[in-house]
């Protein structure tokens, strides 16, 4: 793996960001008086957020959306209203106008920056320990927010989950998959197209996966649910055409995600699995890009980092500018 990027130096460095999540004191205000829960995010914050809301939806008994910062509507809110915005910088843009529009409501942030507008705006932050993020395509920022929601949303259920294995359960997947990932990210390179396929709480993680194939390697690639992609897209599916599939054993989709796996591969796709290297379908796809064995809940933690190693190693694979990708900055100001 060795390499000046300092987008893999990051990818690499989440066991330790992991070992930080868990270790970071969370001490949130009581939300006995709150009604309603709205995340507001753009891009790879969004899709944290959208794991975050199938989290909290397992532990709190509210009614919880997503919102595209960049897409606000406004709304009748007020203080029994969470409005949650997430900020890797703590400058977005979009995300300030939330916080000006929503000001009524009972605003929260996180953010991976310090003394940032978003500070100022919020009653409670949760600043990620990531660490500083040089590289424009966002890693270990995005395993962090998904470390505190998940933290945040038992703290405030009074819920217990034994996350002590998840740092090394990351090392050894990093390990796992990277030979693997090499070897699509080559395929990918020469296609320059992919569909990315998940379901229930890894349809947001197709859509970071695809976001970051964007990001930094230009290719056409698209994250959908894999039930949703039965609905018409299937049609584009050709011999050889790229179909990346995550499918975790003990989720409740994982009968379905495989029948649909087998139709796609029927049609002549390659097909290429996130799924832990003893589950029982593996011989279905033509190359697997293992994990560590997880439960679906905390799938997330461990799918997003095959995807994050293809982005960089499919860059690396067509001579990119890794760190620095085309007509992109850190954050939108």
């Amino acid at each position: 793996m060795a390499d000046s990027s300092q987008m893999l130096a990051n990818i690499l460095e989440q066991p330790i960001v992991a070992d930080r999540c868990l270790a970071l004191d969370l001490s949130p205000p009581s939300i006995a008086d709150i009604r309603q829960i709205t995340f507001a995010a753009c891009g790879t914050s969004r899709h944290a957020a959208l794991v975050g809301r199938f989290w909290w939806q397992q532990f709190l008994d509210l009614p919880i959306g997503v919102a595209d910062a960049a897409d606000w509507q406004p709304m009748g809110i007020g203080a029994n209203h969470l409005v949650y915005l997430l900020s890797q910088s703590g400058q977005t843009r979009d995300v300030m106008d939330v916080a000006t529009a929503a000001r009524s409501a009972t605003l929260w942030g996180m953010t991976n920056g310090s003394a940032t507008a978003l500070h100022q705006a919020t009653r409670y932050m949760l600043q990620t320990p990531a660490g500083e993020e040089k590289a424009v395509a966002a890693t270990k920022t995005f395993l962090s927010q998904l470390l505190l929601l998940l933290r945040l949303g038992m703290k405030l259920a009074d819920h217990a989950i034994d996350l002590a294995a998840i740092p090394a359960q990351i090392q050894t997947t990093l390990n796992r998959a990277d030979r693997p990932c090499q070897i699509v990210a080559k395929a990918l390179a020469a296609d320059n197209r992919v569909i990315l396929l998940g379901a229930g709480i890894n349809t947001p993680i197709a859509l970071e996966g695809a976001l970051k194939l964007k990001e930094t390697a230009y290719l056409h690639a698209e994250g959908l649910a894999s039930g949703d992609f039965m609905h018409g897209p299937i049609a584009i599916v050709e011999p050889g055409f790229p179909v990346i599939t995550i499918a975790i054993p003990d989720d409740p989709n994982y009968t379905k995600t495989i029948a649909q796996a087998q139709r796609v591969k029927s049609y002549g796709a390659y097909l290429v699995g996130i799924t832990p290297v003893d589950a029982p379908d593996v011989g279905i796809f033509d190359v697997v890009l293992p994990i560590a064995p997880v439960t679906a809940l905390l799938s997330p933690l461990l799918t997003v980092l095959p995807l994050q190693l293809l982005a960089y190693y499919t860059a690396q694979a067509k001579g990119l500018n890794i760190d620095a990708p085309r007509n992109l900055t850190k954050f939108i100001g």
